[in-house]
Order: C-alpha cells, then sequence, then structure tokens
C-alpha cells in the first residue's frame, strides 16, 4: 500500500475536473473498504496499491467503448503534432481522432503501472509554476497541452482586456494519459463545432468516496455518460 499523491489544478479548471473524473471509479473502492481516495484544495491522494490506478484507465476504456456513436472528432492540428510526438516517444501507432489517443494511452498507462511504477508516482506527484507556464510531471519530459485546455486561457484574455492570459499547461505523457482517461470518462458528443464534455462534480466525488449511499449516485452518471441514442 502507497500514497498516490495526484497533484491538482485550482477549483474551476477542466483539467482538474477531468483528473477527477477519471478518478472517479475509485470511489467504489473506497466506499467499500477497499482503495481511498482523498481529494483536497491541491492535491488527490489514492492510498493503495500503485497498480489501482489501472482501474482508472480501464474504466475510461470500457466507458469510451459505449460511446462508439458518437462523433469521433478528428484533432486540432496543434493536437496532431504534439500526439504525434507522444506516438514517436512511446512507439504507438494508432489513428488520429481524439478516441483513438484516449485509448492507446490508456492502454500504454495499463502497462507501464505494471513496469515503471515509481516513475508514475514521481510524476503525478509534481507540479510547477512559472509566470508563463504549468507544468504537470516532469519538465524535461512536457508536451504542450491539447486545444480543449486551452479554452480557458483565451478566455481569460478575453475577460481581462488587454493582460496576457499566461495559462499554457504542458504535461509529460503520464499527465497526459491520466487527463485523456478524463476526456473518455466525459466525452459526451459534438455540435455546432464545440466538444461536449460532462464532467462528475467535484462534491458528489468526495462524498462518494467516505459515503456507500452516493455510491448510486455516481454509478448512474457514470453509467449515463456510457450510454447514448443517435438521431
Amino acid at each position: 500500500m502507497v500514497n498516490i499523491n495526484i497533484k491538482l489544478l485550482p477549483y474551476g479548471t477542466l483539467a482538474r475536473e477531468l483528473v477527477l473524473s477519471a478518478l472517479s471509479p475509485l470511489a467504489f473502492t473506497a466506499s467499500l473498504g477497499g482503495t481511498t481516495l482523498h481529494i483536497y484544495e491541491d492535491e488527490a491522494v489514492v492510498c493503495g496499491p500503485i497498480d489501482s490506478l489501472a482501474q482508472v484507465f480501464q474504466t475510461a476504456q470500457q466507458l469510451l467503448l459505449n460511446k462508439n456513436k458518437l462523433p469521433a472528432i478528428n484533432p486540432h492540428y496543434n493536437d496532431r503534432q504534439v500526439m504525434g510526438k507522444i506516438k514517436e516517444k512511446l512507439n504507438l501507432q494508432v489513428n488520429d481522432t481524439y478516441r483513438d489517443y484516449v485509448d492507446a494511452l490508456c492502454s500504454w498507462a495499463i502497462n507501464d503501472l505494471q513496469t515503471n511504477p515509481d516513475k508514475w508516482l514521481e510524476s503525478l506527484d509534481k507540479i510547477n509554476y512559472s509566470t508563463k507556464t504549468i507544468t504537470l510531471g516532469e519538465p524535461k519530459s512536457a508536451f504542450s497541452g491539447f486545444q480543449p485546455l486551452k479554452i480557458e486561457k483565451y478566455k481569460y484574455g478575453k475577460r481581462f482586456g488587454d493582460f496576457r492570459a499566461q495559462m499554457d499547461i504542458k504535461m509529460d505523457e503520464r499527465w497526459v494519459a491520466l487527463v485523456l482517461a478524463g476526456f473518455g470518462v466525459c466525452y459526451s458528443g459534438f455540435a455546432d463545432g464545440e466538444i461536449i464534455l460532462s464532467t462528475i462534480p467535484e462534491k458528489v466525488i468526495m462524498k462518494a468516496a467516505v459515503d456507500f449511499n452516493w455510491l448510486n449516485y455516481v454509478q448512474q452518471l457514470t453509467q449515463s455518460m456510457g450510454n447514448f441514442t443517435v438521431f
């Protein structure tokens, strides 16, 4: 049993919501007396075997499989460039859709948790702030964030006029896998040129982790995210 410390971005950021939604399956094991999940202001702490994180990635893959009738979505040009670098580093063969990115990175993460557990502990417990960038994981291995995570930067800039919003997020490959797992859990559709992500409320996950009575609610949320009818 180890403490897996997972750094979190500030409240209200999409990356924080995606990470916590990805971790939501561990709320089940916590209430049932297994691996525990505690969420704080600046980190989430998972107490259990390091390979318990495999459940996070397996759940994301299963939920995404249930959404195969939803649009696959071709990535933004910049995201294809970023993923090209990740594919080269991890020796991945994957089509250029966000869905395929999620599935490939989740499969890689499940295997990597077995072979490099210490690197996961180090990466997830590391966050660096500068005036221009927030870096999750190992700075020397960090990749540029995907376009959906940059929406907040542009909104910030618009809201505050001429200020240059310095909110670029970079992540190493293990953080990319975790955030994309959250994308797999939360992806709900594509309409009017926008990706629809239905994140699980943080307070609900916190309650489900300590109160068995809240588990049905979380289960209903995750099941509804994985079952769609396309007309």
